[in-house]
Order: C-alpha cells, then sequence, then structure tokens
C-alpha cells in the first residue's frame, strides 16, 4: 500500500467520522425541535427557573 493510498484511506475514515458525528449532533437538535414544539411545559420544567427567557421565546413562536 503506497503512503497515497493510506491518505485516501484515512481521509475516508475521517469524513466518515465527521458525517457521523454531524449526523447525530442533527438528529438530537431535530428532537429537541419536536420535543419543544409537542410538549413546551415539559421543557421548560426540564430548563428550569431560570427559563425566563426560554418561556418567552416559546410564546412568541
Amino acid at each position: 500500500m503506497s503512503a497515497q493510498e493510506s491518505c485516501l484511506s484515512l481521509i475516508k475514515y475521517f469524513l466518515f467520522v465527521f458525517n457521523l458525528f454531524f449526523f447525530v449532533l442533527g438528529s438530537l437538535i431535530f428532537c429537541f425541535g419536536i420535543w419543544i414544539l409537542i410538549d413546551k411545559a415539559s421543557f421548560v420544567s426540564f430548563v428550569g427557573e431560570g427559563a425566563g427567557a426560554v418561556r418567552e421565546g416559546l410564546q412568541t413562536w
């Protein structure tokens, strides 16, 4: 295996790992968004007492 093939293989695996990371992160953000749309009260109680800005933002939308 040449150095160029090794480098391409490494790049392929890095690309896979980063794509997987961003897919999981995007899925989490999407799930939190759906949760907020469905049940705003439980989200505000989850965030806590200092959620005045969150509460105002949710009422705006």
